[in-house]
């Protein structure tokens, strides 16, 4: 029975695998998360704006107006904080994403040499069991008859 030396580095790999999938899972979630927040974001930006195109047509007071422009520029500030943590995560997914590729590499590097191992094993197992047939053959037929 064949036993590949170096199964449990190749178990090793496949386990390392499985936790680049997973982090590359929850990287993906937390890209989404932050692409949702800041599709928010830039929605009550856009209310905000709205209403205060709004209040200056209706010839409010200045006063109301400047709360606007303090409340838009907040929120302009937030919409790019929202943008920065996008990219990060983006960044986060993409090295992850990197990460697991290098890692699906070296477990199938390993899974073709433990193949070729096998299929050369399995060849020098016909090989040796062909040369005992042929010696079997070889003893009867050099035999003498009785």
């Amino acid at each position: 029975m064949y036993k590949f030396r170096l199964e449990s580095l190749l178990n090793h790999r496949r386990h390392e695998e499985e936790i680049r999938q997973k982090e590359l899972a929850v990287a993906k979630k937390k890209m989404v998360e932050e692409q949702a927040a800041l599709r928010t974001q830039k929605r009550a930006h856009r209310k905000w704006m709205e209403a205060l195109q709004h209040k200056q047509q209706e010839g409010h007071r200045p006063w109301e107006i400047i709360l606007f422009f303090d409340y838009l520029n907040r929120l302009n500030q937030e919409l790019d904080e929202c943008k920065q943590r996008l990219l990060a995560a983006e960044k986060d997914f993409t090295q992850r994403r990197r990460q697991l590729v290098e890692a699906v590499k070296r477990r199938k590097t390993l899974e073709k040499l433990k193949e070729k191992e096998e299929q050369r094993h399995q060849r020098k197992a016909l090989k040796d069991e062909r040369n005992f047939h042929d010696e079997v053959a070889t003893s009867r037929h050099s035999r003498p008859t009785a």
